[in-house]
């Protein structure tokens, strides 16, 4: 076997890398690029270069997927609470679940 074959699991998992590279380079669209790298960073299992570039995922590559999308998820949910809460409080008669 010469050094340039790849294993089947070696394939996939740099699927998953460039994927999610993809992934943090679409988000650096909408967010400060250091933020982006920054959260991405908090995900178990990735390792981030500060250029956005996917280095290395440990373990379960699908979960490292999954726990990008729910950090940013959660970002998104936290920016709009703050965005809207002041403008919620002058209005206490009106209720929203999860703004308060």
């Amino acid at each position: 076997m010469n050094g340039n074959s790849a294993t089947p699991a070696q394939k996939a998992n740099e699927q998953y890398r460039q994927i999610i590279t993809d992934m943090l380079q679409e988000l650096n669209q909408v967010l400060d690029d250091h933020v982006v790298v920054k959260i991405a960073r908090g995900v178990p299992g990735l390792t981030v270069a500060d250029t956005g570039q996917v280095e290395a995922i440990e373990g379960d590559p699908q979960a490292v997927v999954q726990g990008v999308v729910d950090q940013f998820v959660g970002l998104s949910n936290k920016v709009v609470v703050k965005t809207l809460q002041p403008l919620l409080r002058q209005c206490p008669w009106i209720k929203v679940p999860g703004v308060s």
